[in-house]
């Protein structure tokens, strides 16, 4: 007995098969959109390292859903990491370039200021650290781990 595929009133008269198949198309593309998004990540290096930051898994927890809402975890290589700021903003950069990314959810976590990072990556403002303007070690009360350069220090 063949079953008729009848317009869904709440879909807007799509059929319950052409929801489906686009369903379908979904779940593909968030692999696809995690697959992407490893391998931009594997073009941020680690400085003292010369080693990518998936290779040293300092990525954990990436976890892509159909709508390219992205969340995942930083853990610097040590808990006093001179680099984490600037390695959190290259991946949050090198993540939020790939196209299909909608929203992203960066935690930092295993390092001295994980909380203050973590916020600073969820600001809106987050990019104006590194404009090059004022004192690059504070943003919105949020103080940075950056000694002061001879730019920024008050003689």
């Amino acid at each position: 007995m063949a079953v008729e595929a009848r317009p869904c009133v709440a879909c807007r008269g799509r059929n319950v098969a052409a929801i489906v198949r686009s369903l379908e198309v979904l779940v593909i593309d968030s692999d696809r959109l995690r697959t992407a998004i490893l391998e931009k990540l594997t073009h941020v290096i680690d400085p003292e390292t010369g080693v990518d930051v998936v290779r040293m898994r300092l990525v954990e927890d990436l976890v892509v859903d159909a709508t390219g809402r992205v969340s995942h975890k930083f853990r610097p290589s040590s808990v006093l990491c001179p680099l984490a700021v600037t390695l959190a903003f290259a991946i949050y950069k090198a993540v939020e370039s790939v196209e299909g990314v909608q929203e992203q959810d960066l935690e930092v976590v295993g390092y001295v200021q994980a909380e203050e990072l973590t916020a600073l990556m969820g600001s809106t403002d987050s990019r104006l650290v590194f404009s090059g303007r004022n004192d690059r070690r504070s943003l919105h009360g949020v103080r940075l781990p950056w000694p002061s350069s001879p730019r920024t220090r008050q003689k």
